[in-house]
């Protein structure tokens, strides 16, 4: 483990994440040793003893989909350019993957979400 990597870990531990949060992490490509820093929304807390944390990719693609949701609220997100979620993509990452948080969904975006994570999970 690298020195970064000890740092990175004891700030993320410390420092809880925000759920609903959006935060820059960095994916590994399996195709390559590349990784590509994009924007997720957090929805859990760390967990386990490997710290992992269950993310919404975001993308600034618009998306037609009813299951997935149009960010209304950029200013608190951070993000720059008109985005959407990618329910479909949920996935797991370990929190030492996490850079860091750009802003938060409004509260209409989160009550949308939730809605939204109901419907495409079916829960």
């Amino acid at each position: 483990m690298t020195i970064f990597q000890i740092v990175k870990k004891t700030y993320t531990t410390m420092n809880s994440l925000e759920l609903y949060g959006v935060y820059l992490v960095s994916f590994p490509f399996v195709e390559t040793d590349s990784r590509k820093v994009r924007p997720v929304i957090v929805i859990s807390k760390p967990y386990g003893k490997y710290g992992l944390v269950t993310v919404i990719p975001i993308t600034s693609q618009v998306v037609t989909d009813e299951t997935e949701l149009q960010l209304t609220d950029l200013k608190t997100t951070g993000l720059i350019v008109q985005s959407s979620t990618q329910i479909h993509r949920i996935s797991t990452v370990s929190d030492e993957m996490i850079i860091r948080l750009l802003g938060c969904l409004g509260e209409k975006d989160v009550a949308c979400l939730k809605s939204m994570l109901k419907l495409k999970l079916q829960l």
